[in-house]
């Protein structure tokens, strides 16, 4: 048997033998298609790829924000550490100490063992002496002097006034003497210039040996207070008004005392 001659066969033409897929991609229309959708794809990943490079461009200024800030905090805190000063966080000075106070005691008016403080809505009295007695004397005398100055007050021997006052303890012993001294001026308009504590019953120490009853403090007859005061009446016309005083208060009342020293800060409403 001879060979079959195959070189003798018919041959489809070389483009016929192409894939069908192929020949849409020869046609015009539906390459172009294919390239505009190559095209979007591309575009797509462009944005995306541009989206990311921006973000990262902002977050960088962000980032370099922060450390130069931390940067300065640290800065800061060497200062602070190099002069002695505490740094953020750490056990810092009381801000009453930072500021310019003026000298304890420093504001007393004239020869008077007394000044005023100042307070968010009304005046603290501030009033001292030797023994607690003459603490409590100059207290009074403070609460006259902010209602009319005292130095335009005259003393008349025709015009005193007796004030008592009693107590279950010293804070209420002065509160209930300032509210006598204070009712007596709102009713009578009775100015004492000069006031002396005749009696000063103290429950919480006995009598010295061998004084008498009511001699001062120490006496042994509870807590109670009799004090004697010499003035004028307030006259208008011939008097400086000064701020008037409404009530007493408790609000932050303190009463120090120490051999040689005693103080009272009372707090009234104006």
């Amino acid at each position: 048997m001879q060979p079959a001659d195959f070189t003798a066969l018919p041959q489809r033409p070389l483009r016929e033998r192409r894939s069908s897929k192929r020949a849409k991609l020869d046609d015009g229309e539906p390459a172009a298609v294919a390239a505009s959708g190559g095209g979007d794809a591309a575009a797509a990943e462009g944005q995306a790829a541009a989206g990311a490079d921006q973000q990262q461009a902002q977050g960088e200024p962000q980032m370099q924000d922060q450390q130069d800030v931390q940067q300065q905090l640290e800065k800061q805190e060497q200062q602070l550490a190099e002069q002695g000063e505490p740094a953020a966080g750490a056990d810092a000075t009381p801000q009453a100490a930072q500021l310019d106070l003026p000298a304890y005691r420093s504001a007393a008016v004239g020869d008077y063992k007394f000044e005023y403080l100042d307070h968010t809505a009304d005046v603290q009295l501030h009033a001292w002496g030797e023994t607690l007695r003459e603490a409590f004397e100059n207290v009074a005398l403070c609460m006259f002097n902010y209602m009319t100055p005292l130095k335009g007050i005259s003393l008349d021997a025709a015009q005193t006034r007796r004030y008592e006052a009693e107590g279950h303890d010293l804070q209420s012993l002065l509160f209930n003497f300032l509210d006598e001294v204070l009712f007596a001026f709102s009713t009578e308009f009775f100015v004492a210039k000069r006031l002396r504590i005749t009696r000063f019953a103290r429950a919480d120490q006995p009598a010295a040996p061998g004084a008498a009853k009511g001699a001062g403090e120490g006496d042994e007859g509870g807590w109670r207070i009799e004090a004697e005061g010499e003035g004028e009446r307030f006259d208008r016309a011939r008097h400086a008004c000064g701020t008037e005083v409404k009530a007493i208060t408790y609000s932050a009342m303190q009463i120090n005392e120490k051999p040689g020293d005693a103080e009272v800060f009372v707090i009234v409403d104006i």
